[in-house]
């Protein structure tokens, strides 16, 4: 994707191979291990948590989780120039949104954008069952 967009998913399942196995939408500077990215993504108790790595080769932070158990969630990801927002709803893909956090990360123009699925184990996939998946210009959307 090219400039100021966002991704929203519905997450219906994660796998529980592990804790901190995750499922969401991502976008990253490349492909290259180590890249800069920001995602929000969903925890097999499905509670939320928004990650960032903010220089290649640096260090991912996390905000939450949060959000509770129980229910579906869908997850979404707003980039305006560098900073990039994650948010949460429990009630549909047009919210109300709950904002989790958001971070200034340098990327360029154009960013590698999709969903993510990881089992957090090296020897194991993980899955995730997404639904509703769909991406817009940030400009048609409200924050």
């Amino acid at each position: 994707m090219t400039g100021d967009a966002e991704i929203i998913a519905r997450i219906a399942w994660v796998q529980d191979t592990h804790t901190w196995a995750k499922g969401g939408v991502m976008m990253r500077s490349d492909l290259t291990a180590g890249s800069p990215n920001a995602c929000i993504f969903q925890r097999p108790d499905k509670q939320i948590t928004f990650q960032t790595r903010t220089a290649a080769g640096g260090v991912t932070t996390s905000v939450g989780p949060e959000g509770g158990t129980g229910s579906v969630k869908w997850v979404r990801l707003v980039r305006s120039g560098n900073e990039f927002s994650g948010y949460y709803s429990t009630s549909s893909s047009t919210g109300p949104w709950t904002r989790l956090g958001a971070a200034t990360t340098t990327m360029p123009a154009t960013v590698k954008t999709g969903i993510v699925a990881c089992s957090h184990l090296g020897y194991e996939l993980g899955r995730t069952n997404f639904h509703e998946v769909s991406t817009v210009p940030a400009s048609a959307s409200s924050t």
